[in-house]
């Protein structure tokens, strides 16, 4: 046996003692972490963790809401790419990886509209929420394939390649050209 961290356990044997049930249990019944075996078996820790998590879901909650406040940009990096995979999208990007785009981003990459990271709204989005668009629609999210826009170019853009969306900005304003000249002239 291979003993990683020879100085922090000696393993003879292959049994041990739950300091809460009192059981003897294999060692495979315990966590391992860095500095050894756990003393605790899995079965009294997850006994543990879901009344701890009972106990204690309001202060989850209220833990949740300030790091959503104080951590807005990683909190969307994640919960884009989450709710990517959950469509069927290959994620290449790492959760890093957007944060740090999304650090690098004020405005929208079209309209350049300042972006509103703070979630609300109870999930509804906002013209200005920051959003993520693939730029050649691809059902991979990659780095060199994706950027941030508000809600509302997105939406507009919809599923169209940004080529074929600035072709189709061009023929909006090729067919009212003049309405931009005689902005009183209402008849479309």
């Amino acid at each position: 046996m291979v003993v990683k961290y020879p100085f922090a356990f000696k393993c003879v044997s292959s049994l041990r003692v739950c300091n809460k049930c009192k059981r003897e249990l294999p060692i495979s019944d315990f966590y391992t972490v860095a500095s050894g075996i756990r003393y605790i078996c899995k079965r009294w820790e997850r006994v543990y963790c879901a009344t701890y998590r009972k106990t204690h879901h309001e202060l989850k909650t209220e833990y949740e809401k300030e790091y959503a406040r104080k951590n807005p940009r990683r909190r969307w990096a994640i919960a884009c790419l989450a709710g990517h995979r959950r469509r069927g999208y290959a994620t290449v990007i790492t959760s890093k990886e957007l944060y740090q785009m999304a650090l690098n981003t004020e405005a929208c990459f079209i309209c350049e509209t300042r972006l509103d990271w703070q979630l609300g709204n109870k999930g509804n989005m906002r013209d200005d929420s920051p959003t993520l668009d693939r730029l050649d629609n691809e059902d991979v999210i990659r780095k060199d394939n994706v950027t941030i826009l508000c809600y509302k170019c997105n939406a507009t853009k919809r599923d169209r390649t940004m080529k074929e969306f600035l072709l189709y900005c061009n023929a909006v304003v090729a067919k009212f050209h003049s309405h931009f000249e005689y902005p009183h002239d209402v008849h479309l």
